[in-house]
């Protein structure tokens, strides 16, 4: 059961309200893409969202988590102070999305795409985003301590006052990238390529 403020779902993507009362209004569940639906707020928590449609959906302040967003089209989605603790959200598409403020241990973002992304101040510390594209994505003053970054595309991203505090960047691409400020201590920096200690 997914539930967001006056609304409750059981599962798969939400499609139009099939019956109101005064305190709830019930969506139906009918595999119909939900793109820039307004889930705000919403209690998502182990959710499967696999695949689902959500370009341009609203979901800031939600709790995602355990949610399973594998290969979700979340193109240009608010998620900022989002939830996200131990979300799944390989090979999602967060292009042009904003998860600023976002929070969330143990996030999988690995083989995501967050082109231009804004992350500012998102707290994804212990997160995996092996072989994510973070082309032109803005981390500052974002948290990814302990994080796995192998072979993240991090060119030309922002991580000024970033921390990535004993992160394993093996083998990723920071060229371009704007590091002023930014902790590497303890990081693992095997292979890559852009950044000189």
């Amino acid at each position: 059961m997914l539930v967001c403020g006056l609304v409750a779902c059981s599962s798969g993507e939400l499609s139009a309200p099939s019956t109101t009362d005064e305190t709830t209004t019930t969506l139906a569940v009918t595999c119909v893409p939900a793109a820039r639906a307004d889930l705000s707020g919403c209690d998502l928590t182990d959710a499967n969202l696999v695949g689902t449609n959500l370009a341009g959906a609203n979901l800031a302040s939600s709790n995602l988590t355990g949610a399973n967003l594998t290969g979700a089209n979340l193109v240009g989605a608010i998620l900022t102070r989002a939830n996200l603790t131990n979300a799944n959200l390989t090979g999602a598409n967060l292009t042009g999305a904003d998860l600023s403020g976002a929070k969330g241990l143990l996030t999988v973002l690995r083989g995501a795409l967050l082109i231009g992304a804004n992350l500012g101040g998102a707290n994804l510390a212990l997160g995996q985003f092996t072989d994510a594209n973070l082309t032109g994505a803005n981390l500052t003053y974002a948290v990814l301590a302990s994080c796995l970054l192998i072979g993240a595309d991090l060119t030309n991203a922002n991580l000024e006052y970033a921390s990535l505090i004993d992160a394993n960047l093996g083998y990723a691409n920071l060229t371009g990238a704007v590091l002023t400020s930014a902790k590497f201590d303890g990081a693992i920096l095997d292979g890559v390529i852009g950044y000189e200690p």
